[in-house]
């Protein structure tokens, strides 16, 4: 991915599924384009190749040229820039994730409760063909937490109906399974049945779970887009997106009992401590139950 198409995608993502305004994408703009200058110059082609190495020098040159406060934004806005592109799998790792800066606090994930997302699939007209695809895409999300790209790249044989399983390949290319239910099950098969023949039946080679109007694989922004859309429609305010849907997934598991080492195999998370966020948002949960029923509390 060249660098006019990641910043693109991130912009995307920003205005779509983090619901950023237009003043704050315009001041990201105005950092990426520090960056994408600064490697223009360089000669670095892509995100891809740009280097730990890369990081450092450019974080050189920002502190020559700006203030306390100005360094603080160019290295959270650059390193929100590559944390999106390794999330989304467009790289193995972030260069800039050993820099040193100032301490940010970063928020819970947001999550949708379960009778949100009731709300949300309740309100789709399952008797239009795309409200069949769009139920059966938010299940399979809630169902099993898959990354948006995880999603856009399923192909029909990555479904294991004998087992009620998903075949998906995650970040550096690791292959994993996760279940996915009976009610997935369900809709899944109903889709396959009803609607995804008439979306293919000008590209009988095509692959893909979740085809686009050409044939190739639905892209992040179109889910992202059609999430919000879906929310909307349901008369909930907050736009609901993949990383929302894949937060709610690890945090109902760890709220019905399920194990943290479960849910970080089913995400795919390398590291733990990446899972581990989601007890967080119960260990939260927990303090506000004690202080409002325990008698010793107040």
């Amino acid at each position: 991915m060249e660098w006019h198409e990641a910043v693109d995608a991130w912009f995307s993502f920003l205005r779509i599924e983090r619901n950023r305004s237009p003043k704050t994408v315009e001041s990201y703009a105005h950092d990426l384009a520090l960056l994408t200058e600064y490697a223009r110059e360089k000669g670095v082609a892509s995100p891809a190749a740009f280097t730990a190495a890369d990081a450092r020098e450019f974080l050189l040159e920002v502190h020559r040229r700006y203030s306390g406060r100005s360094q603080a934004r160019v290295l959270s806005a650059v390193r929100g820039f590559f944390s999106f592109l390794c999330e989304e799998d467009d790289l193995p790792e972030n260069p800039f994730a050993l820099q040193h800066g100032p301490r940010f606090n970063h928020p819970l994930p947001a999550v949708f409760t379960d009778e949100e997302i009731r709300a949300v699939l309740a309100a789709i007209d399952v008797d239009d063909p795309r409200g069949v695809r769009d139920h059966a895409m938010i299940v399979l999300l809630y169902s099993t937490g898959l990354r948006v790209s995880e999603l856009v790249g399923l192909k029909t044989p990555d479904l294991d109906f004998h087992r009620d399983v998903v075949y998906c390949v995650g970040k550096r290319q690791k292959m994993r399974y996760i279940p996915f239910g009976t009610v997935a099950r369900h809709e899944l098969e109903r889709y396959l049945a009803n609607v995804r023949p008439g979306l293919v039946a000008r590209f009988p080679d095509c692959p893909f779970l979740f085809p686009g109007r050409t044939g190739a694989a639905l892209t992040r922004q179109a889910v992202w887009k059609l999430l919000a859309a879906r929310a909307r429609a349901a008369g909930i305010t907050r736009p609901l997106s993949p990383h929302k849907l894949r937060h709610s997934f690890a945090t109902v598991i760890l709220e019905h009992g399920g194990d943290v080492r479960s849910v970080q195999a089913m995400l795919g998370h390398a590291d733990l401590s990446t899972t581990q966020m989601y007890t967080h948002v119960l260990t939260k949960d927990l303090v506000k139950t004690h202080a409002a029923h325990h008698p010793r509390a107040k």
